[in-house]
């Protein structure tokens, strides 16, 4: 076992590429979270420190949309959860059933906090993972923007544009998009 310093600075230096050190700060949630604070507001010399920080966390400790908020239970600052969610969500190796388990609820997407900022991205991934596996003409307007949301104009517009030219949308659907997006 690793003998853990008390110093956050000195963590987050040693950590690096390390993951026992990451998993067994993963059991202390205060203490991880200061040290991804840490990650997300390192400076350029640390950078290779900071992105291993936070892509492990993104795919080997997160594991549930809950543990998301014990990530930033030490981070109140919206700039730096926005941060994190936006590397979260870029990382290829994050699951899609985690992806669609924290669009699909609207309270939890809330409790992280700026989401208008950070929701286009998985917004647009689990579209077009559903547009792609949908059978043509099946989908209405709710299967692929959550109405729990809400979403900026263009970003509606751009999901329906893509569902509508891969004939997918329902007639409903399909005489919405033409109506509200002619």
């Amino acid at each position: 076992m690793y003998k853990q310093s008390e110093d956050i600075s000195e963590i987050f230096i040693n950590c690096y590429r390390i993951p026992q050190i990451l998993r067994e700060l993963w059991l202390n949630k205060n203490k991880f979270s200061k040290i991804l604070l840490r990650a997300l507001s390192a400076e350029t010399g640390y950078q290779s420190n900071a992105n291993y920080i936070i892509d492990f966390t993104s795919v080997f400790l997160i594991e549930r949309k809950e543990d998301l908020l014990d990530c930033f239970c030490e981070i109140k600052t919206i700039d730096f959860r926005v941060s994190f969610m936006e590397r979260f969500f870029n990382n290829d190796l994050v699951s899609n059933e985690i992806i669609f388990d924290i669009l699909s609820d609207n309270d939890f997407v809330k409790s992280i906090g700026g989401y208008e900022e950070w929701i286009e991205y998985p917004i647009m991934l689990r579209a077009g993972i559903i547009i792609r596996s949908s059978e043509n003409k099946l989908l209405d307007i709710a299967d692929i923007i959550p109405s729990h949301l809400d979403l900026e104009s263009y970003l509606r517009k751009s999901i329906l544009s893509k569902a509508y030219n891969a004939k997918k949308l329902s007639i409903e659907a399909e005489s919405y998009f033409k109506t509200q997006y002619s």
